[in-house]
């Protein structure tokens, strides 16, 4: 007589009870994996956010101050600052060159001087029809207009620099790009 594959009943119970206790265990295990995946991913989208405010309210700060500092309002700082890291031309060179031109704005008004005569060459105006100085952030994107439109590369560098200062051949990105696309991406 041969009893095949029969197995006492207790046994049968036995391996029964095992399997479910097997898969409960290895059940048990992918949950917990799960929560501790789903709370570490809980953690770093916590830490993206925070940071993402913390960062928003880092540059909103330098915004700020660079208004009080420039003089310029809060969206030219913006649109020069987007232009600035499209045209990767950094906005310190693009800050310091304003300030320059503030400088020989000034100079310039007298209408004598070497800024004077960059300027005249440029066909760049200084001043409103009352004689008041004009915006420095309107002069200095007439200017990168005017200096766009030099073909000779010495002459228009030699006039930048009187303009905008020593670091105007690092503006040349910017220059390059041309008035229309500067004013594209101040839209944008």
């Amino acid at each position: 007589i041969s009893f095949g594959n029969y197995i006492p009943a207790s046994e049968s119970l036995i391996y029964s009870v095992f399997g479910d206790v097997l898969k409960a265990n290895l059940c048990s295990d992918l949950i917990r994996k799960g929560l501790e995946m789903t709370a570490r991913a809980c953690k770093e989208i916590g830490k993206f956010f925070a940071d993402a405010v913390t960062d928003a309210a880092a540059y909103a700060d330098e915004i700020l101050t660079l208004e009080k500092t420039s003089g310029m309002s809060a969206e030219a700082i913006q649109e020069l600052k987007y232009a600035a890291d499209l045209l990767d031309v950094s906005f310190e060179t693009i800050d310091g060159a304003l300030t320059k031109t503030t400088k020989s704005m000034s100079s310039a008004r007298e209408g004598t001087g070497a800024a004077a005569e960059a300027y005249k060459a440029l066909g760049v105006s200084v001043t409103d029809a009352d004689g008041n100085l004009r915006d420095s952030a309107d002069v200095f994107y007439d200017v990168i207009a005017a200096l766009g439109k030099i073909p000779n590369e010495t002459e228009r560098d030699a006039l930048a620099m009187e303009i905008l200062g020593k670091s105007a051949k690092e503006l040349n990105p910017l220059i390059e790009a041309g008035a229309d696309t500067l004013s594209d991406l101040r839209k944008e």
